[in-house]
């Protein structure tokens, strides 16, 4: 998170969107081919979407997964005009060819994308636990979360904490598991979903043009406490499961491209 500049003021606020409206901009803008494979794996009531973090795009797509509400739990950075005005500067710098004018827009688009975070309702966490701050936003996280799944809403999180590796899934942190065992140990099985995103490292570089990306959704997992399982064990068990889980489904998704690029 960046410190506090005296530029940040917009000089005019462009108003929020309601969540279809707010995917029809990204849809414009993006111009995404987005396909979705196992949609029949998703399920209806709460769940957790358990995704993979290869680039930074993957928030703008992941509401493709249900048509309805969806809680993304996201960097507090992303909530917060400051944090992002500093990653619009670098990507006109790095990533996206813009003339030099865009930029000078740059306050009005973070402010714009900070509070249209908040109002598609994305929980913020700090990855940082040194951090100041990081232990009562990240509490107050886990009960938002919670009181969003009792009242039957999806939540989605990438558990890896962080990006995804090249080739791979990286560890996962225990979030999920945390928040699967508080319902386990209340009598409710929460459903774990895996999803993988493949083709987003190269939406950054189809800006206005048109990208492929694919999300494919795994069989859900639920975490049943084993007789006299202790709560870190179980929290082991089960991110050890998700992880096979989603490194499953990836593979299993490049198997398939590799597949169809080779005619078989």
């Amino acid at each position: 998170m960046t410190a506090a500049r005296s530029d940040l003021r917009p000089r005019f606020r462009l108003p929020t969107l309601p969540r279809r409206s707010y995917q029809a901009l990204i849809d414009l803008c993006l111009r995404p081919e987005v396909i979705l494979a196992g949609a029949d794996r998703i399920p209806t009531g709460a769940c957790i979407f358990a995704t993979n973090h290869p680039n930074r795009e993957e928030i703008l797509l992941v509401n493709r997964l249900v048509n309805r509400p969806l809680r993304t739990i996201v960097d507090a950075g992303l909530l917060e005009r400051e944090f992002l005005l500093g990653e619009i500067e670098k990507a006109l710098q790095n990533t996206y060819r813009f003339p030099d004018w865009v930029g000078r827009f740059g306050v009005i688009v973070a402010d714009w994308i900070a509070r249209q975070h908040r109002r598609l309702g994305c929980i913020p966490v700090v990855r940082d636990p040194a951090h100041p701050g990081a232990f009562a936003v990240n509490r107050a996280a886990l009960r938002a979360s919670i009181t969003a799944l009792e009242k039957g809403e999806a939540i989605a999180m990438a558990p890896e904490g962080g990006l995804t590796p090249v080739g791979g899934i990286g560890e996962l942190q225990q979030g999920v598991a945390q928040l699967a065992w508080y319902f386990a140990r209340r009598g409710r099985a929460i459903p774990v979903v895996p999803v993988i995103f493949a083709g987003s490292r190269d939406l950054e570089r189809s800006l206005l043009s048109r990208g492929r990306i694919t999300i494919a959704v795994g069989e859900a997992l639920t975490l049943d406490p084993l007789p006299g399982e202790q709560r870190k064990a179980a929290f082991r068990r089960f991110t050890a499961d998700l992880h096979a889980a989603m490194t499953g489904v990836a593979a299993r998704l490049e198997h398939r491209a590799s597949s169809a690029l080779s005619g078989e």
